[in-house]
């Protein structure tokens, strides 16, 4: 089989959609226990309830032109890929396969819809350069490489809840909403066009960022490179 256009098939495992909502540990006999997650009923599910969603998978097969993804790489995804039906490609065994565009897409000119009788102005529907379709890849990691794909940017994980003494010397827990990070992985072409590299501290709004969960213990932050704020 060999994949057309700019398209990725990632694999994910049924032993990583069962962890999201349960995990086995083992009992003082030594006995496996299955524990089942407590996962709050969320009928508007968004990137602030991802940890929920599988957001890792296993590269499958790539087309000629993708990203710098190849065949067994671990695949960060966004949260929604594994619910999307329309994206769905195939069962193979317990697990399943998922197909994606690898690549983000742009408009290459200007959309003006022009003015109607119920529309007295000209109004711009997008200018050339704004995002046409966002892909659902992240980015992968490759013999242990952390690689951003545009975009996208990966950043250290943090807690925005900081501990506050009032005048009154009461502590009390605040959100903060812009906030610095660590800069762990950025694309080439993020880089040349924000003069972002790795290893830098930029600062972001809270509301334009998200988590992306490796595994039950480690978790990494993402944001659109277009809403860093500074370096």
């Amino acid at each position: 089989m060999k994949l057309i256009k700019d398209k990725i098939l990632i694999r994910i495992s049924s032993e990583l959609r069962e962890s999201i909502y349960s995990k086995e540990i083992l009992d003082s006999k030594g006995n496996k226990v299955k524990l089942f997650k407590n996962v709050k009923e969320d009928d508007y599910l968004d990137e602030r309830a991802s940890f929920l969603n599988v957001q890792t998978g296993i590269v499958e097969e790539v087309s000629d032109s993708t990203c710098n993804a190849k065949k067994g790489d671990i695949a960060l995804i966004n949260y929604d890929i594994c619910n999307s039906p329309q994206r769905f490609y195939k069962a193979d065994g317990d697990d399943n396969i998922y197909f994606l565009e690898a690549n983000t897409t742009y408009h290459e000119t200007d959309n003006i819809a022009y003015r109607t009788q119920r529309s007295k102005r000209d109004e711009i529907v997008w200018s050339a350069g704004d995002i046409d379709e966002l892909s659902g890849l992240l980015g992968v990691i490759s013999e242990n490489k952390l690689m951003a794909n545009p975009p996208f940017v990966f950043l250290k994980h943090q807690s925005n809840i900081q501990t506050m003494i009032s005048p009154s010397g009461m502590m009390y827990d605040e959100s903060k909403k812009i906030i610095e990070r660590e800069v762990l992985a950025i694309s080439e072409e993020s880089s040349l066009k924000y003069g972002i590299k790795v290893g830098d501290i930029v600062t972001i709004d809270d509301y334009d960022l998200f988590s992306v969960r490796l595994d039950d213990q480690t978790a990494i932050d993402c944001i659109n490179d277009q809403d860093i704020l500074c370096v």
